[in-house]
């Protein structure tokens, strides 16, 4: 059981990364064939959504900063 436990923590990382390095737009083709075998698609949106959240909530924070 904790085999599994520890794969989907290092699929929802590869997830987690794979979102990242797509905003910057900086990705390898090896590393994009690597994430299509991997990861299902539900995994991406969910760290997509997850990551824009963050996005918005920094830029929101450093809005706060400025104007404050």
């Amino acid at each position: 059981m904790a085999e599994h436990d520890q794969h989907k923590t290092l699929t929802g990382w590869r997830a987690a990364k794979t979102v990242f390095w797509s905003f910057l737009g900086i990705r390898r083709k090896s590393d994009y064939q690597s994430d299509v075998t991997h990861l299902k698609p539900v995994q991406v949106i969910v760290a997509g959504l997850i990551g824009v959240a963050l996005l918005v909530g920094a830029i929101l924070f450093l809005v706060y900063l400025v104007t404050r």
